[in-house]
């Protein structure tokens, strides 16, 4: 019968190490990739409501049996004298998504309301730009953190 082979086991060890690590990574590649989907996909959305003048936005509001521009939502806000909560609506194959929300203020001008939704577009290429550059945000720190403790055990061992 051998006896405990130091070498193997150690050996044995990092191979394990390296699985794991590569396991932490490739799953928080898959996050990553699955969020960067998911913004393109509102990106595509936003650019269809045609930024920065938004003259393609579509909006409801509930209680109203008609749809609204920008500009026609701004007049009604004004006409009522009240602000105004409206559903930002996007069609697609024939059916309407509830993408958003604007609240219209009666002293909103179609500049503001236009500067506004231009900063909500631009917050959204940021954060696809920060999910693009950034791994760590995707990484399973829990399982990593037990890697790290297998990490230690082959350092006090081999």
């Amino acid at each position: 019968m051998e006896g405990f082979d130091e070498t193997q086991f150690c050996n044995m060890l990092e191979e394990r190490l390296n699985e794991k690590w590569d396991e932490v990574v490739k799953e928080a590649e898959k996050r990553q990739r699955e969020k960067l989907a998911e913004l393109e996909e509102k990106i595509k959305i936003w650019e269809d409501l045609g930024p920065p003048s938004f003259d393609k936005m579509v909006l409801y509001h509930e209680g109203e049996k008609r749809l609204f521009n920008l500009k026609e939502a701004l007049k009604s806000v004004k006409e009522r004298g009240v602000r105004r909560a409206f559903v930002i609506v996007h069609r697609k194959g024939g059916k309407a998504y509830r993408i958003g929300t604007l609240t219209i203020e009666v002293d909103d001008t179609l500049k503001s309301l236009r500067e506004a939704l231009n900063k909500r577009y631009e917050d959204l290429l940021k954060e696809y730009e920060r999910v693009k550059k950034n791994l760590l945000q995707f990484i399973d720190w829990e399982h990593l953190k037990k890697i790290g403790e297998m990490a230690a055990l082959k350092k006090q061992i081999c």
